[in-house]
C-alpha cells in the first residue's frame, strides 16, 4: 500500500541527500553559501547526467566498435579462471574519448549509462543491443520468478535496481552485478521451501 511506502521513500531519499552531501563535501566545495540550494544542484546534476552525457557522445560520434560488447560476456566469467580479466569499468577511457577527463587523469572515470554507452559503441544500433541484453535479463528473472514465495520480492527489488543503475553505470558493470547477486539470491533462497524461487 502507499502507507507502507511513504517510509521507504523516506529513507531513500535521506540516503540520496547524505550521501550527495558526502560527495559535495570531499570535492571541496563550500557551503557557506545556500547549503539547500547546492544539495538540489547536485543531485539534479547526478539524476540528469545520463542525458548530458548522451548529448556529449552524439556530438563525439560513435568509435564503431561493437566489441566493446564483449565486456558483457568476459563480466560473467569468475576471477579465478580468468586470470588476465579486463576491468568492467571503461569510464575513464570513456570520458577521456569524449573530452570530459583530461588525458593525463588517469583515476577519474564517468559513468556513461546504458544508452550513452550503446550509441557510444555502434550507434543507434548500439542502443538497440544495448536494450536488447537488459530486457533478456529482466525477462528470464521476471518470468521465471514464482510470486506465491517471499523471495519473490528480493527479485522485484533487483529488477528495479537493474533498470535504475543501468541508466547510470556501464552495461558491463551493471548486467554483472545483476546477474551475480541473482544467482546468488538463488542459491540462498533454495535451502528453504518457503523462500523457494523457481528458475
Amino acid at each position: 500500500s502507499i502507507k507502507k511506502l511513504i517510509p521507504l521513500g523516506g529513507i531513500v531519499i535521506a540516503t540520496l541527500v547524505s550521501v550527495t552531501y558526502n560527495r559535495v563535501k570531499n570535492a571541496g566545495i563550500s557551503f557557506s553559501q545556500d547549503v539547500a540550494q547546492i544539495l538540489m544542484d547536485s543531485i539534479l546534476a547526478r539524476l540528469f547526467n545520463p542525458y548530458t552525457v548522451l548529448n556529449k557522445v552524439i556530438e563525439q560520434g560513435s568509435i564503431n566498435d561493437i566489441s566493446g560488447f564483449s565486456l558483457i560476456l568476459k563480466g560473467f566469467v569468475p576471477s579465478f579462471l580468468y586470470a588476465n580479466k579486463p576491468d568492467l569499468s571503461i569510464g575513464n577511457e570513456f570520458g577521456k574519448s569524449i573530452g570530459l577527463i583530461r588525458s593525463n587523469d588517469n583515476f577519474t572515470g564517468i559513468n556513461p549509462g546504458w544508452l550513452a554507452e550503446g550509441y557510444y559503441y555502434f550507434n543507434f544500433f548500439g542502443i538497440v543491443l544495448s536494450a536488447v541484453i537488459f530486457s533478456l535479463l529482466l525477462s528470464v528473472f521476471s518470468k521465471n520468478t514464482n510470486l506465491k514465495y517471499e523471495s519473490s520480492v528480493l527479485f522485484l527489488l533487483l529488477l528495479i535496481q537493474l533498470l535504475s543503475s543501468g541508466f547510470q553505470m556501464e552495461i558491463a558493470a551493471s548486467t554483472n552485478f545483476y546477474f551475480k547477486t541473482a544467482i546468488i539470491l538463488w542459491l540462498i533462497t533454495s535451502f528453504s521451501s518457503r523462500l523457494k524461487v523457481r528458475i
